[in-house]
């Protein structure tokens, strides 16, 4: 994934985690769709402790196809910890924080 591609994965979040109302997912592209530089991209915003808007975010980015378009999953939470996992097929961007935080943090 190249910066530019990063940059935009997370001004959607930014932008999925305003307080529009809880709960936005963002798919910047995924299955069926063409993705972008070989992966698939979501943006998910989420409302927590009761909030009535979105207090925070993942974002995650899964190759269309692994082994050829990209090898690994990455995903990031509103901490800011940059995580990664070998892909797998049929992998898709990770859409939960809890799905996020059980990648390994990226070396």
């Amino acid at each position: 994934m190249r910066v530019d591609e990063a940059a935009e994965l997370v001004s959607a979040a930014i932008d999925a985690a305003a307080p529009e109302g809880p709960a936005v997912l963002v798919a910047i592209d995924g299955p069926g769709g063409a993705g972008k530089s070989g992966y698939y991209y979501a943006a998910t915003g989420a409302a927590t402790g009761g909030a009535t808007y979105n207090t925070s975010f993942v974002i995650g980015a899964a190759p269309i196809v692994v082994h050829s378009t990209g090898n690994r999953d990455f995903c990031q939470t509103n901490d800011g910890v940059l995580r990664s996992q070998m892909g797998s097929v049929g992998d898709l961007p990770a859409g939960a924080t809890s799905a996020c935080l059980a990648y390994p943090v990226a070396q």
